[in-house]
């Protein structure tokens, strides 16, 4: 069996161990996705507002770091794909944290376990090295459980339009179909967020 035909049944594989246990629930639930760190680095500056949404500290990490003018190699997207996983797991983690087990953020930070895994076993595919994660450097907590949902809202958009960047490139067929599933998890994020956020504002 050739190499390439081994990696993509790996491929699909992981991407059912995503996808499975995953759907979202509207009443309050939901899984799978969002973290980063950017495999360029960069100088970034500290936020220390607590009003959630998208911060400066975030501006160099992750989907935030993406640039549609820019041509990516396989491995810069991936480093900036695991950067968005690992900065949603981390920010998802502090909100738990100090909110206690709400949904769907519980439901989602273990979906977000299930994303960094599936880009891990690319990088080791590909014999890339994997970035550290440095995510917890770049969160900055939302002040109230609305803060929160619309920092989710704000985190999975970023997510969703990095992955339908990356998606229009050439890619190989194994890295197009965790990308794929991962856009498709931060879709089902995504509505799950927003329901949150009408809620509070009904």
């Amino acid at each position: 069996m050739k190499s390439s035909t081994i990696r993509n049944i790996g491929a699909l594989f992981l991407v059912g161990t995503m996808l499975f246990g995953c759907a979202v629930d509207n009443s309050d639930t939901t899984d799978d996705n969002n973290t980063t760190d950017n495999g360029d680095g960069g100088d970034t500056t500290e936020n220390s507002d607590n009003s959630g949404g998208t911060s400066d500290s975030q501006t160099l990490y992750g989907a935030t770091a993406v640039s549609e003018n820019t041509e990516y190699t396989v491995e810069q997207m991936l480093t900036f794909a695991i950067q968005d996983e690992y900065l949603a797991h981390e920010e998802y983690t502090q909100i738990i944290a100090t909110f206690g087990e709400v949904n769907p953020f519980a439901n989602i930070v273990k979906a977000e376990e299930n994303h960094i895994d599936a880009l891990t076993r690319m990088f080791e595919t590909y014999n890339y090295e994997v970035p550290a994660d440095l995510a917890k450097s770049y969160v900055v907590l939302p002040g109230t459980l609305l803060a929160a949902y619309q920092a989710g809202v704000d985190a999975e958009n970023n997510n969703i339009g990095m992955y339908e960047l990356f998606l229009t490139k050439e890619l190989p067929d194994d890295v197009r179909t965790v990308f794929e599933a991962l856009r498709s998890a931060s879709n089902n994020h995504l509505e799950a967020f927003n329901l949150q956020v009408s809620k509070y504002n009904t």
